[in-house]
């Protein structure tokens, strides 16, 4: 949602002095500060947000305080590319310069090797990544999060990234721009991949989600393979509770299908159709199910559709009993605006802050406390509370949800980057069950 409004907001500007253009750049209308920049012959400059403890809040703090000893970012970012005369000078400026807030520098020259990505403090730079260093190879990736660090595992989008970046090279972005310091060239591109997005187009079609209580495997002889090898592969399916198999099994009078019903045995699973589902007498689709879960009521075979007869499935679900628990709650997207900023404008807070900074805290805190609860007062109310499975715990359930996030995110704007991540949440999820079907 974020991306798709902002992508309405992106302009292409040229800064100019008596009539000649000092530097261009890719921004956000009405945003004075730089964001993406390029000036001819010397060098390109892009900034990135950057997460600390030591955040922005604090050195936004201090301004209002009257500690003025730092620059806000985006004036910086505007003092290089309208003063620095080159890559080194810029370098220099975006490494020691105090600044409001954390960030990236992500900075480019005209000769080879000239790139670096800048990882800064408020105060100081705490790293120097240049080109051609720590097994980096034509191209410096950089998210938010500390190169020499791990990224975060609910938010991998740098082996995404990688993945994509020496595949495609500079293909899939949100928007693209490509500058050329030599000639000072600028073209900006807002990008929207087809569905399916290529080069992924194999792994989406080989990656569906389902939903539903019922778990459906269609499982199909790969390119070249036998028949009588899909036995051999129905150990595959020994963690799924009911499965529709539509391999190639006859009935227990073959060495093949004896050792399907002999996996089956050893998993402690049962298959319950008896009765042919194919008009060549066959029994080709099996419903299979834990031995002693009592789930499944009954099985029947009916009418025939095309060259297979219908199973009916008689599945006991019963409702798990659940109890209440009481939840608190604001509607903030309630909130009167213009109200809600009037009052702050009548409050002691602004009309008569206090010297002491503990003193400007307490008050920060129990004015916004006050103003929100005239304007969004707490509320509560009942939910039902299901207690979790064995299996599911705190983890599972925060790698769950950020799945469905990358899930979303990647059927939204279909991209291979977030393809990527939607894979690299998948496989998290896997791994954090694993241990408990061992």
């Amino acid at each position: 949602m974020v991306t798709d409004a902002l992508r309405s907001l992106i302009v292409q500007l040229e800064f100019k002095r008596q009539g000649k253009t000092v530097f261009k750049s890719v921004n956000f209308a009405g945003y004075i500060g730089i964001v993406t920049g390029i000036k001819s012959k010397l060098f390109t400059l892009t900034m990135n947000d950057r997460f600390a403890i030591d955040g922005g809040y604090v050195g936004i703090l201090e301004w209002i305080l009257g500690i003025r000893d730092s620059r806000w970012i985006g004036f910086l970012t505007r003092d290089v590319m309208e003063n620095a005369t080159g890559y080194e000078m810029a370098k220099h400026m975006l490494t020691d310069t105090p600044l409001l807030s954390p960030t990236y520098f992500i900075l480019g020259g005209n000769s080879s090797r000239q790139a670096c990505v800048i990882t800064r403090s408020r105060k100081k730079a705490l790293d120097v990544w240049d080109l051609g260093t720590r097994n980096s190879s034509w191209y410096i990736l950089e998210t938010n999060y500390d190169n020499w660090k791990k990224a975060l595992f609910v938010d991998d989008r740098r082996t995404a990234a990688h993945k994509c970046l020496n595949k495609l090279t500079q293909k899939l972005t949100t928007y693209t721009t490509l500058m050329q310091v030599e000639s000072g060239a600028m073209e900006t591109y807002l990008r929207h991949c087809p569905d399916p997005c290529p080069p992924c187009r194999d792994q989406l079609l080989a990656l569906r989600p389902y939903g539903g209580n019922t778990i459906r495997l269609a499982m199909r002889p790969r390119s070249g393979k036998h028949p009588k090898q899909i036995g051999s592969d129905a150990s595959n399916l020994i963690t799924v509770p009911i499965t529709p198999y539509n391999g190639t099994a006859v009935q227990n009078r073959n060495a093949d299908t004896k050792q399907l019903v002999d996996i089956l045995r050893s998993a402690n699973l049962r298959q319950h159709v008896q009765e042919r589902t194919h008009r060549h007498g066959h029994i080709l689709d099996l419903v299979i199910s834990r031995d002693d879960d009592n789930l499944i009521k009954g099985v029947s075979v009916s009418s025939m559709l095309s060259d297979h007869f219908l199973v009916d499935i008689n599945v006991s679900l019963q409702k798990q009993s659940v109890s209440a628990k009481v939840i608190s709650y604001r509607r903030y997207k309630s909130i009167d605006k213009e109200a809600f900023l009037a009052d702050l404008r009548v409050s002691s807070l602004v009309m008569d802050p206090p010297d002491d900074v503990d003193h400007l805290v307490d008050l920060y805190d129990n004015t916004l406390r006050d103003i929100v609860d005239q304007h969004a007062p707490l509320r509560t109310k009942e939910m039902p509370s299901r207690p979790m499975l064995p299996w599911y715990n705190k983890n599972i359930q925060a790698a769950k949800r950020h799945r469905r996030y990358c899930e979303r995110l990647w059927i939204k704007t279909s991209l291979c980057v977030h393809f990527e991540m939607f894979k690299s949440a998948y496989k998290v999820v896997t791994a954090l069950k694993q241990p408990w079907f061992e």
